[in-house]
């Protein structure tokens, strides 16, 4: 099984993500900036990357975060989900976060 299939099964299977405690973050109005000083790389995140970063830095779910942006944004979890989740496959792929 690829590397990104074992992240699909584990986050569809309702794993808990964390942030990574290195990575540096910081919001400049809509936009979310994080910094691993590890790698010496800079992301930005916009829009709502922003509130799902914040969400990750407590530790969540996909399915809590779906459902908090959600009901934030009045939208059906189903549109919401697969944002959630191809946003956490890439933060898991360069490291920003981590399965708890």
């Amino acid at each position: 099984m690829q590397e990104n299939e074992l992240y699909i099964a584990r986050i569809a299977a309702g794993a808990r993500l964390r942030a990574r405690d290195h990575v540096v973050s910081a919001v400049h109005g809509d936009n979310t900036v994080l910094l691993d000083p590890y790698n010496e790389h800079y992301y930005s995140l916009t829009g709502s990357g922003g509130h799902i970063w914040a969400l990750l830095c407590d530790g969540t779910t996909v399915k809590e975060i779906t459902h908090t942006l959600a009901l934030s944004f009045e939208l059906p979890c189903t549109g919401v989900v697969d944002d959630v989740t191809q946003l956490c496959e890439r933060m898991l792929r360069a490291d920003l976060i981590v399965f708890e």
